[in-house]
């Protein structure tokens, strides 16, 4: 994940937008803070009363999204729905692999 040049391109950049788009949308999460940023990699941050529950951040190499770290509550149970599906968000998945306190996912 890291070392890469991090431009996502205009497609990341739409992806990540349509996303946030979904979670705002969502009623699932209409009690819960949903932020979208930048701090170094493009994020969307899930928060409840001022508390982390999810954080994912998009990184890109060469123009295009690359890879997404997520970090938060349940990410074990996150990691393997994603180990199984090999999707996230629709998007393919290489590899997954568990870095302690976030899962560092590889597009394909």
């Amino acid at each position: 994940m890291f070392g890469f040049n991090n431009n996502i391109g205009a497609e990341g950049e739409r992806i990540i937008d349509a996303l946030y788009s979904k979670f705002k949308r969502n009623p699932a999460y209409a009690n819960l803070n949903i932020t979208k940023g930048y701090d170094g990699s493009t994020y969307i941050q899930i928060s409840n009363g001022g508390y982390m529950l999810n954080r994912f951040s998009f990184y890109g190499m060469n123009g295009k999204l690359h890879s997404i770290a997520i970090y938060g509550a349940n990410i074990r149970e996150l990691m393997n729905s994603i180990n199984s599906s090999k999707q996230i968000f629709g998007l393919p998945v290489s590899e997954v692999s568990w870095e302690g306190d976030y899962i560092d996912i590889t597009l394909d």
